[in-house]
């Protein structure tokens, strides 16, 4: 499991998920980062410059 809070793109987990989604890592780090604090608030999405598709916001909110 990976926890954001935990964790830099340079963690074990995040290197492979971003090779498999083809995406660098420091990319998929911010996007668990934002992903993680939107789950910690439900409906309020974190960050200012970061833009979350309706598919972030499934996932934020469950």
């Amino acid at each position: 499991m990976i926890v954001a809070g935990v964790l830099d793109e340079k963690h074990a987990e995040v290197r492979p998920l971003a090779e498999r989604l083809g995406r660098v890592a420091p990319a998929v780090h911010m996007k668990l980062v934002d992903l993680d604090k939107a789950h910690a608030e439900p409906r309020v999405y974190a960050g200012k410059h970061w833009r979350f598709s309706k598919l972030d916001r499934k996932v934020a909110d469950r």
